[in-house]
């Protein structure tokens, strides 16, 4: 078993699922951004999600013009209980 098949219970002062939108992906990084998407899916590094909680992915330039992907989870975060 890959931890990718565990369950994770995070606990949240809400039980209701948090949920955004996504931000929608400027025309000329549409592409850039679909086709890196394409390749970590192909290498296995993420996957499509079936869960009810989303939160969206932002697109940064890095300081040599790539690209980075990242998630928005300032949503999740506001509602977890800390430890």
């Amino acid at each position: 078993m890959c931890a990718a098949d565990l369950e994770m219970d995070l606990p949240t002062t809400d039980k209701v699922p948090a949920q955004r939108a996504y931000n929608s992906i400027p025309r000329p990084l549409y592409a850039n951004v679909k086709n890196h998407v394409q390749e970590l899916l192909n290498r296995g590094w993420i996957r499509k999600s079936v869960s009810a909680w989303s939160s969206p992915v932002l697109t940064v330039r890095k300081k040599d013009g790539d690209l980075r992907l990242c998630c928005d989870y300032r949503k999740l975060n506001a509602m977890s209980v800390p430890d």
